[in-house]
């Protein structure tokens, strides 16, 4: 008998505005969460996933939740693209929002698929485990 795969210590939730990643699934884990909608008031764009890619470097467990995520994760992939390790056990996608979005949760809903898109291969490379929807 095999024993039971273990449970995902360092979860990212990423996806599109919206989409239940703050209120319905990060809080599912039971494990601590870094939003990464506390950096809007005080980071930029590029600062704000500056900060996070720093998060994943921290031991799980943790959930780290919000569209900064998705763009840390890209800065990751690019900072350790010479090796096989993984910057978290699981990333939960999420593409479909709860409410109708703004032009402007649009047109971040767009980049974050793009991102999404080029990170998938990478991900899946070294052996993280993907969920889409909740």
């Amino acid at each position: 008998m095999s024993e039971p795969a273990p449970t995902p210590q360092r979860i990212c939730v990423i996806g599109y505005p919206k989409t239940g990643k703050t209120t319905v699934v990060a809080p599912s884990f039971g494990l601590p969460i870094r939003s990464t909608d506390s950096l809007i008031q005080s980071h930029d764009w590029s600062a704000a996933s500056d900060e996070v890619l720093t998060w994943l470097a921290e031991p799980g467990p943790w959930v780290i939740e919000g569209v900064a995520a998705v763009r840390a994760l890209r800065k990751w992939v690019a900072a350790n693209a010479g090796n096989m390790q993984k910057p978290c056990d699981m990333v939960v996608w999420l593409d479909q929002p709860l409410i109708p979005l703004s032009k402007g949760q649009l047109t971040m809903a767009k980049g974050c698929r793009t991102i999404w898109t080029e990170l998938l291969p990478y991900l899946r490379l070294r052996g993280v485990a993907i969920m889409k929807g909740i």
